[in-house]
């Protein structure tokens, strides 16, 4: 909508030239909100963390202007690859860089220029002010203006840059996004000159150097303190009020040594298991004397573990486990998550997060017979680390929703396959992206084209993939940064033709290793965890219908599947080591390398 522009008359001149920005004194707070509330279209906001309110008068005090400035965005895309600095960097000098989250001009006392000149005399002192208040100054501001609102003027006249619109989400309460579909436009300002090339340095100056010694390091290792395995375990909170001969901490110290020896199908085969130990391998696990004998648990006991024990701190002490013997998981590999169903488990399922193809285990969760895993999958991205990975999920997943908590919410890029489930986007792959062709020569890669030959259970196999660089608004989908069709032959068999997507651009993904990436996803998940689960653990034929059993059972199943990985990366010809081999090494001699493995001080996978 176009608007007669004119210039400021002398008095109003005179106002613009007497204007003075102040910080808001405690007692002038009620008053901001006040009026935002009344005249501001997002009304008043609840800031949290470090923020300044500034307020713009005239030579007889009136109020002009109320200018708000707080914490800036946690994920913004555009404003990252702008300043140019590291996931890492982001993390630990956020404070640098502030978010003008509200710009009041108090109405019926509005004139030409009245907005830039408050702006700009707030720019001026923020940096100091912010310095005043909390011992370190800021490098960037940034803003979102409402296109649909105002056109952003005031900004651009100050110097502010504009690097396009936001996504169009908005975060509600504090773990997920929302669809709002109003996307903003993005502005950022540097406030002093070469504030970006500070923020991207290696290392921060000596007057910033305190924000990070305030955001602190975060530990990437395990405490170097040396504890057994058993002892983490015993540091699990029992379930019952009154312990008898049997210690938690015992029971699964067990049922690890079990899993580790020869995959118990329930509590019958651990009951069995423990009666064959003997009163000197029982009294080392923690069983308590019982008339001059080490007793061995009953089934009902076992099965009163599997229903009863607290799953939540028994994976934080099984992941304690996995580190101290694994090291910390690693941050280049593929984060895979899947659902399985066990032939017996009365409908229920379990969704694992592993890294391919490591197998390292990250988390789980059941999926009850009401729902599906979409909700499950999107409880559990908080508590994996997201920032800077690769998360690789089925065509169920291809869901807005789920993409945005991947990328918004976690910091990482989604892969997702796309099928009829989200008919309009597979659609839209289809036109933007031709299939690849199968007679491509595969000896002339390119940055959007690869081709591999594998030769995979009796058959030769070919995967050609080819891909191209799209916007969330061509794909319908949001975040979308590249689209992919890939073409998989194998002998005797009908091609596929399938539809992929992901956030991540093309500087971080080529074609070669998100071809990778998606044989990973596929062959780490189901033949490097689920096959293994099935063939070698039993998950099939154990008869656990009880869904919390149902997850301990295969919790302790995964961490056996993940130090099995690191066992075997640690033996001669390891291609040739199945699950198998490792339950042997570990059971020979009378479990004599799994009992080593719980209670020496320095337990490791290792050959001796």
């Amino acid at each position: 909508m176009s608007k007669t522009v004119r210039k400021p008359n002398p008095e109003e001149q005179a106002v613009l030239e007497s204007l003075q920005v102040r910080t808001a004194e405690q007692c002038e707070l009620k008053r901001c909100h006040q009026l935002l509330d009344e005249h501001h279209y997002l009304g008043s906001p609840k800031p949290v963390g470090e923020r300044l309110y500034y307020v713009v008068t005239d030579a007889q005090g009136q109020w002009r202007a109320v200018l708000i400035f707080a914490a800036a965005a946690k994920h913004l895309r555009a404003r990252d690859q702008w300043i140019g600095w590291t996931d890492a960097q982001r993390e630990k000098r956020l404070p640098l860089v502030v978010n003008n989250i509200r710009f009041l001009l108090v109405p019926r006392q509005t004139f030409p220029n009245l907005g830039t000149k408050s702006l700009r005399l707030a720019l001026s002192r923020l940096s100091r002010d912010w310095q005043t208040k909390y011992g370190h100054p800021v490098l960037v501001v940034e803003t979102f203006v409402d296109p649909e609102q105002f056109c952003g003027t005031v900004y651009t006249a100050n110097g502010w840059e504009e690097l396009g619109q936001t996504d169009g989400s908005g975060r509600h309460q504090r773990d997920y996004y929302v669809r709002h579909d109003k996307p903003k436009r993005l502005f950022v300002r540097e406030l002093c000159s070469n504030a970006r090339r500070s923020l991207q340095a290696e290392h921060l100056k000596p007057t910033l150097a305190m924000v990070e010694a305030k955001a602190g390091v975060r530990s990437r290792h395990t405490v170097t303190e040396i504890k057994s395995i058993i002892e983490r375990l015993r540091g699990v909170p029992d379930y019952r009020k009154k312990i008898g001969t049997y210690p938690l901490g015992s029971l699964l110290a067990l049922y690890l040594l079990a899993v580790l020896c020869g995959a118990p199908r329930g509590s019958k085969d651990l009951a069995k298991f423990a009666r064959k130990l003997s009163q000197g391998q029982r009294r080392a696990l923690g069983i308590r004397q019982r008339q001059g004998r080490y007793p061995a648990p009953s089934q009902p006991t076992c099965w009163r573990l599997l229903e009863e024990i607290r799953g939540t701190q028994l994976e934080q002490a099984l992941l304690q486990v996995q580190e101290r013997l694994r090291g910390p998981a690693p941050k280049e590999e593929l984060i895979a998550l899947d659902g399985k169903e066990p032939s017996h488990g009365g409908g229920h399922s379990v969704l694992t997060a592993v890294c391919v193809p490591s197998q390292y285990y990250l988390a789980s969760a059941v999926v009850d017979t009401k729902t599906n895993e979409i909700p499950v999958a999107q409880k559990l991205f908080p508590d994996l680390d997201l920032k800077g990975r690769f998360v690789s999920l089925d065509a169920l997943h291809t869901q807005t929703q789920t993409a945005r908590d991947i990328v918004l919410e976690g910091g990482g890029d989604y892969l997702l396959t796309v099928k009829d489930n989200q008919l309009k986007l597979h659609q839209n792959i289809e036109k933007l992206l031709p299939a690849p062709k199968a007679d491509f020569p595969p000896w002339q890669p390119t940055p959007t084209e690869y081709r591999t030959f594998q030769y995979e259970k009796g058959r030769n196999v070919s995967r050609s993939i080819r891909t191209q660089a799209v916007g969330p608004e061509q794909a319908c989908f949001p975040l979308a940064a590249q689209a992919a069709r890939l073409l998989r032959q194998a002998q005797g068999r009908k091609d596929e033709n399938i539809c992929l997507i992901t956030s991540a651009e093309p500087e971080k993904l080529d074609a070669q290793k998100w071809l990778e990436f998606n044989w990973a996803g596929f062959g780490g998940i189901e033949n490097g965890l689920h096959q293994r689960l099935d063939v070698s653990q039993n998950d099939d034929r154990c008869r656990i219908r009880h869904p919390y059993a149902m997850f301990v059972a295969g919790l302790f199943r995964r961490i056996s599947n993940s130090l099995f990985m690191e066992w075997r990366s640690h033996q001669p010809h390891p291609e040739y080591l199945t699950t198998t081999d490792f339950q042997a090494a570990m059971a020979e001699d009378h479990c004599k390398a799994a009992l080593r493995l719980l209670f020496v001080k320095r337990p490791s996978l290792k050959p001796p």
